[in-house]
This record gives structure tokens, C-alpha cells and sequence, in this order.
């Protein structure tokens, strides 16, 4: 998978200048001992320059790319001690289930009464799931996409904002400690060749089956096999993650980018609303569940904050918390509402019409 292929001669010139701001900007907030800095100060750079209306754009083969990373990088937390300890997660994972349709009601009420979106664009800017999938249902329902867009990409850049800095300040996170645990030990040729190999066909074996967000699962799984099965117990550079932490940071300020301010601002706060709600619901249920199943509280923090897969798998690797609980949860999460979404939606539609068949309000 070369990179160069994900640069055509028309966009390499921004892309790369991107590149160079969202470094930056990882390297000034690494400066000040922030949390998870590559990816925060790239992300808070690259956001500000395109509010700005900076031309900055990003590569989605690119991001994709270090996405496939990510997913080897997760396939290595996995060990076979893993899938005994999988057999008690019911309780937790059953509880993302109720989470989610706690938090998108509530949000879907806020967006529909007082953002005064429609039902649709209401609905899938409200589930908390992959932000590409989301946009692309709710499109094909006739949702307004931009919307549901910015209520998602507003969603993802408060989560990594705002998680990293409540640990560092009320978890107990000190970033010297972290770096230590994080940063793995020399690799050795054959387990580069092996971490290589899994990323390669778990990307392209992905693709092939049309698994959705198969950048991260594909290789997700061939490293969690190869890792589970005991073939290998090798570790993804740390600088690797570094550059991916500073791809996926650019790619989320570039959501932003060619939007005025002024006229996006009502979509940025309903986002900015509806993710305050999520986060501190995801505290509550982390409090909740951490007395029931004794669970550690932090790890449930985690599992259950609104965020992507790849940049809460991120933050838990940066914390140095349990990986595989994490994107384990943040799995069933996002496959859940990819499936049952569409389905409750259609319900949801098909009652409304018939109330308003027979008359009702």
C-alpha cells in the first residue's frame, strides 16, 4: 500500500502542507505535555486553520492507511487471556446497548425540538456510531448530510478534546508516565515483517468482503488472530502510532474545512450539545456499572465515551487502559447502530404514518 499512491499530483501540494501544519501543531502540544498530543494538537491546529479558511485538505486513502495501522495495533492487545476475560464483558456490553438509546433519544429530542432539524437529519446525527456510516444512511433516507456531518464531526473533536484532559486533571493521568508505558521495545525484522503482513491482508482481505469500516477491522482481526493464536507478541512502533495520532488528527479538522463560521455556528453547538450530554451520561454509566460489575471505573469511562473506534482505541493506548475492553465495546457500539439504526428507523417512520393515518397527532 504505497503512500505516494494516495497522493495525486492536484491535491499533494495542500495535503502535504496539512501534513507539516497538524506535525506542528502535535509537536507544540508534545511541548506542553498535553495528552495524547499528537493527535490533539494536530487536530486543534488543523481545526482553527480551516475555520479560518486556511485551503487545508486530507487523503482518505491516506487516513485509511494509518487507520489499518491502528487496526493491527488493536489485533496486538489481544491475547489469549483475552478471550477468557470476553466471556464476562456481557453485563458491560449489554449496558452500551441501553446507553445508546438513552443518549440518541435525548439527543434526538434536543436536535428535533430546539435545533428544529428534521426527523432524519435528527435521527442519524443523533446515534452515536461511525461518522461515515451515519452520514451515508442517513443520506439515503434523505437526511441533510452536511448536518449530520457536522453534528458527528463536532462529536468526535469534543470527545478527543475533552476525555484525554478530565483524565489528566480528575483521573490522575501523568503524560511522562504514560509515554513510558506506550512506547513499545525494539522490534526485531520478522515481527515487523509479521505486523506488516497482518495489515496488508487484513486491509485488503477486508475490502474484499465489503466488511464495513474495513480499514480497522480487517487488519483488527488477522492481528488479533495472529496475536490470540500465540504466533506472534509483537508491538507497533510507537513513532508509527505517533504519525498515524497526527493523520487521524488533521482528518478530523479538516471536517471543517470551507465552512464559514457564522453559518455553521448553530450546527457546531447543537454537535457541541448533544456530545456534552453523551459524555456526561457515559460518566454516569461508567459509575453505575463500575459498582455492579467492579469493573475499573476509568476502563468504563472509556468504553463508553462517544467517540470513534480508532481515536478512543487511541486515547486508551496513550492512558495506558485496557485496549481490548475498549474497542471491544466500541465495536459492539458501532456494529449495533449500523444494523439496528436503519431498522429502528424505519419502525419509528412506519408508526408515525400510521398515526397520522388515522388521524392522530
Amino acid at each position: 500500500m504505497p503512500i505516494s499512491s494516495a497522493l495525486s499530483k492536484r491535491t499533494a501540494v495542500p495535503i502535504l502542507l496539512t501534513l507539516c501544519l497538524a506535525a506542528v501543531g502535535g509537536a507544540i502540544f508534545e511541548y506542553l505535555r498535553s495528552p495524547l498530543p499528537w493527535m490533539i494538537g494536530a487536530m486543534v491546529v488543523t481545526t482553527v486553520a480551516a475555520l479560518f479558511g486556511a485551503p487545508i485538505q486530507h487523503s482518505k486513502k491516506l487516513r485509511g492507511y494509518m487507520v489499518a495501522v491502528l487496526g493491527t495495533m488493536l489485533g496486538t492487545a489481544f491475547t489469549p487471556e483475552t478471550v477468557t476475560d470476553a466471556l464476562q464483558w456481557g453485563p458491560t456490553l449489554g449496558c452500551v446497548l441501553i446507553y445508546v438509546v438513552i443518549v440518541g433519544g435525548v439527543s434526538y429530542q434536543i436536535l428535533t425540538r430546539v435545533a428544529k432539524y428534521d426527523p432524519v437529519s435528527s435521527y442519524y446525527a443523533a446515534a452515536p456510531g461511525g461518522l461515515i456510516e451515519m452520514v451515508m444512511l442517513g443520506k439515503s433516507y434523505g437526511g441533510d448530510e452536511r448536518v449530520i456531518s457536522l453534528v458527528h464531526s463536532m462529536r468526535l473533536l469534543l470527545t478527543v478534546m475533552i476525555i484525554p484532559f478530565w483524565f489528566r486533571y480528575f483521573g490522575g493521568y501523568d503524560p511522562s508516565t504514560a509515554a513510558a508505558v506506550t512506547h513499545g521495545t525494539s522490534i526485531t525484522p520478522f515481527d515487523l515483517g509479521v505486523l506488516f503482513v497482518c495489515t496488508v491482508v487484513g486491509y485488503a482481505g477486508g475490502k474484499m468482503l465489503r466488511l464495513p469500516a474495513y480499514a480497522i477491522l480487517g487488519p483488527l482481526a488477522v492481528s488479533g488472530f495472529v496475536h490470540v493464536a500465540g504466533f506472534s507478541d509483537a508491538r507497533v512502533p510507537q513513532d508509527l502510532i505517533n504519525v498515524a495520532q497526527v493523520v487521524l488528527g488533521a482528518s478530523i479538522g479538516c471536517q471543517f474545512a470551507g465552512l464559514a463560521l457564522k453559518r455553521v455556528f448553530g450546527n457546531l453547538l447543537a454537535g457541541g450539545v448533544t456530545t456534552i450530554v453523551m459524555i456526561a451520561a457515559a460518566i454516569a454509566f461508567a459509575m453505575i456499572m463500575s459498582k455492579v460489575t467492579g469493573v475499573d471505573f476509568k476502563v468504563l469511562v472509556l468504553a463508553f465515551s462517544p467517540g470513534g473506534l480508532a481515536e478512543m482505541s487511541l486515547i486508551s493506548l496513550a492512558l495506558g487502559i485496557d485496549i481490548a475492553f475498549v474497542s471491544t465495546h466500541h465495536l459492539f457500539r458501532v456494529f449495533s447502530l449500523l444494523v439496528f439504526a436503519p431498522i429502528i428507523f424505519r419502525l419509528v417512520q412506519s408508526f408515525v404514518e400510521r398515526r397520522k393515518g388515522d388521524g392522530r397527532p
